[in-house]
C-alpha cells in the first residue's frame, strides 16, 4: 500500500495492487509498540476491541508443561498483544479512510517517484513526485506529496525504487495460520502456547493462539 499524506495526516491517495481486502490468514496480532501508534492516531481501541490480548506463555515438549508465566514485558500501556487477524486490521483502515471521504484504489501502484534533493535546502510543502499506475487499464496518474509510505512487505518495490537493501537470514521454519473454529479442553488457549513434539528423531513445533 503507498499513501501520499498531508502534513496534518490526511490521506489524500491511497493505492493498494490487491484487488480486495484481506479475507484470511496472514498476519494474526498487533504488538504493544504498533498499538502505541494507533493510539496517536485516535484508532487503538478499534482494533483492542476485535479479539482478545495475549499476555502469558506456556511451553510444552513431548506432553511435560515445562514452562508458563508472563509473556516478557514492555514498558507500554499495552501489555501482551491484541489477537486480530490482518483481514480485521484493513476493515479498520478502510472504515477510517471512509470517515475521511478516502476511498481505496484498488489494482494501483506506485509505478516510479522522485523526492526533491533538499541538501542545503528549506523542505518543499510536497517534495514527493510519484507516479501511480492502473495495473489493469495502464492509465498513469502524477501525484504531488509531502510523504510517501511503503507498506508492501518484505519484497517492498518501494524499497528497491529507493536502493536500500534488505539485510538478514532466511530461515527453514514454515509458518501455517488456520482460520477456524474448534473445540478443545486446552487449558491455554488464550495464551501464546508453544509445543514440541519428537516424531522420527526431528522435532515438530507448534505454536497455538487463539484468533
Amino acid at each position: 500500500m503507498h499513501a501520499s499524506l498531508h502534513s496534518s495526516t490526511h490521506v489524500l491517495n491511497k493505492a493498494d495492487k490487491a484487488e480486495a481486502p484481506t479475507l484470511t490468514g496472514r498476519a494474526d496480532a498487533l504488538q504493544p509498540r504498533a498499538l502505541e501508534h494507533l493510539h496517536a492516531w485516535g484508532l487503538s481501541s478499534e482494533f483492542t476491541e476485535e479479539g482478545p490480548i495475549s499476555n502469558s506463555t506456556v511451553l510444552f515438549r513431548n506432553g511435560v508443561k515445562l514452562f508458563h508465566d508472563l509473556s516478557s514485558q514492555c514498558d507500554s500501556r499495552y501489555r501482551g498483544f491484541h489477537i486480530i487477524t490482518q483481514g480485521q486490521v484493513e476493515k479498520i483502515y478502510i472504515r477510517d479512510l471512509r470517515r475521511h471521504g478516502v476511498l481505496v484504489e484498488r489494482g494501483v501502484i506506485a509505478a516510479s517517484f522522485k523526492v526533491q534533493d533538499t541538501m542545503g535546502l528549506t523542505l518543499p510543502s510536497w517534495p514527493v513526485s510519484a507516479t501511480l499506475r492502473n495495473i489493469h487499464t495502464g492509465r498513469t496518474e502524477n501525484v504531488r506529496a509531502k510523504y510517501l509510505v511503503g507498506a508492501d512487505g518484505a519484497a517492498s518495490a518501494t524499497r528497491e525504487m529507493l536502493g536500500i537493501p534488505f539485510d538478514g537470514l532466511t530461515t527453514d521454519a514454515y509458518w501455517a495460520i488456520m482460520d477456524c473454529q474448534f473445540k478443545t479442553d486446552f487449558p491455554y488457549i488464550l495464551g501464546f502456547s508453544y509445543v514440541l513434539v519428537r516424531f522420527s528423531h526431528e522435532d515438530i513445533s507448534a505454536d497455538f493462539y487463539k484468533a
